[in-house]
């Protein structure tokens, strides 16, 4: 595709390739293919500025900053809502919710769930989950709690094709 750019622009050969996994992790990647596939939005890993063409493009946007919701700044990090994208599809956080509230529920690990609060920030998913887990003790209580951390990132994955991006555990106490 690039080459076919740099062809029709008749900009001459490319010396050189920078693939997107040389400066973002994978799980970054995962998260703009969701993103695009169901909010119709592109992330893309350059500052907001860079995203601009020209100056009379870049005029006329300033006015449109304050009255549009299209693009949100997120550090080194743009989101565009392109003009032409206009298919979506939409996932209720319920969603997630009911699949962490299942993967809480059927759980082994777990004695009791005393809270769990899933946020998607920036649209990155943060989970924030305290439990009881089962008496006796007679495991890793850390290993166990990393196995969860895992097996929730697994299904999300498996699920949506995202994980996400904190999953905080908090032992409560023993039941």
């Amino acid at each position: 595709m690039t080459k076919k750019i740099a062809q029709k622009l008749e900009l001459g050969d490319i010396n050189s390739f920078h693939y997107i996994e040389e400066i973002r992790s994978n799980k970054d990647i995962q998260i703009a293919k969701f993103v695009r596939g169901t909010q119709g939005m592109h992330v893309m890993p350059i500052p907001y500025k860079q995203v601009e063409q020209n100056i009379f493009k870049r005029m006329i946007q300033r006015g449109f900053e304050i009255f549009s919701k299209n693009k949100e700044k997120l550090g080194e990090t743009t989101i565009v809502r392109p003009v032409f994208h206009q298919q979506t599809i939409d996932i209720s956080q319920k969603v997630y919710v009911d699949l962490l509230e299942y993967i809480l529920e059927n759980y082994k690990g777990i004695a009791k769930v005393d809270s769990f609060h899933f946020t998607l920030k920036q649209l990155i998913p943060s989970i924030y989950i305290v439990i009881y887990i089962p008496y006796p003790v007679d495991y890793f209580v850390v290993e166990k709690i990393e196995e969860l951390q895992q097996y929730i990132s697994h299904q999300f994955l498996k699920h949506f094709e995202f994980q996400p991006g904190e999953i905080h555990v908090f032992v409560k106490g023993v039941m």
